[in-house]
């Protein structure tokens, strides 16, 4: 093999390792931008989840003390 077929062979073997390298980069990038994507939506459902937690006990609070009273009958006394 001469020494010129060897250095053709190298620098073909380099390449095809850049290539691949650029490739898992780009994996890499795409698996950080999901990531942050999922997170972001976690983080609006969470604060979603508490909003509505505390939009339902208001409302449950404001029925409780909507100044409508309740009255319960009495047993009568036992003989």
């Amino acid at each position: 093999m001469s020494d010129e077929t060897q250095r053709e062979l190298e620098q073909r073997a380099l390449r095809n390792v850049r290539g691949l390298v650029d490739k898992m980069d780009g994996i890499e990038r795409d698996d950080r931008r999901t990531q942050k994507r999922v997170l972001a939506a976690l983080v609006v459902a969470v604060v979603l989840t508490v909003i509505a937690s505390v939009w339902q006990m208001n409302r449950m609070a404001h029925r409780a003390s909507d100044g409508r009273v309740v009255e319960m009958a009495t047993p009568a006394a036992a003989k």
